[in-house]
Protein backbone atom coordinates (compact mmCIF):
# COMPACT_ATOMS: atom_id res chain seq x y z
CA UNK A 1 0.00 0.00 0.00
CA UNK A 2 2.81 2.69 0.85
CA UNK A 3 4.36 1.63 -2.78
CA UNK A 4 0.69 2.46 -4.10
CA UNK A 5 0.71 6.34 -1.84
CA UNK A 6 3.59 6.79 -3.06
CA UNK A 7 2.67 6.17 -7.32
CA UNK A 8 -0.55 8.73 -6.16
CA UNK A 9 1.76 11.51 -5.03
CA UNK A 10 4.15 11.57 -7.90
CA UNK A 11 1.59 11.59 -10.12
CA UNK A 12 -0.93 14.32 -10.02
CA UNK A 13 -3.26 12.70 -13.23
CA UNK A 14 -3.32 9.58 -11.05
CA UNK A 15 -4.77 11.11 -8.10
CA UNK A 16 -7.23 13.34 -9.61
CA UNK A 17 -8.83 9.67 -11.56
CA UNK A 18 -8.73 8.32 -7.90
CA UNK A 19 -10.36 11.33 -6.47
CA UNK A 20 -12.87 11.34 -9.45
CA UNK A 21 -13.61 7.44 -9.02
CA UNK A 22 -13.62 7.43 -5.53
CA UNK A 23 -16.56 10.35 -5.58
CA UNK A 24 -18.76 8.31 -8.16
CA UNK A 25 -18.25 5.35 -5.47
CA UNK A 26 -18.78 6.45 -2.06
CA UNK A 27 -20.38 10.18 -3.16
CA UNK A 28 -23.89 8.49 -3.41
CA UNK A 29 -24.64 8.17 0.13
CA UNK A 30 -24.71 10.20 3.04
CA UNK A 31 -22.70 8.03 6.27
CA UNK A 32 -25.25 7.62 8.77
CA UNK A 33 -23.62 6.60 11.91
CA UNK A 34 -24.74 3.51 14.11
CA UNK A 35 -23.92 4.83 17.77
CA UNK A 36 -27.34 7.13 18.76
CA UNK A 37 -26.84 10.78 19.44
CA UNK A 38 -25.94 11.66 22.98
CA UNK A 39 -24.28 8.12 22.93
CA UNK A 40 -21.52 8.60 25.54
CA UNK A 41 -17.93 6.72 25.81
CA UNK A 42 -18.17 4.39 28.95
CA UNK A 43 -14.71 5.54 30.24
CA UNK A 44 -13.34 4.06 33.25
CA UNK A 45 -11.23 5.33 35.87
Amino acid sequence: MAATALDVMKDPELLKKAKEEHGKIAGKEKYVSPIPDGVQPGLTE
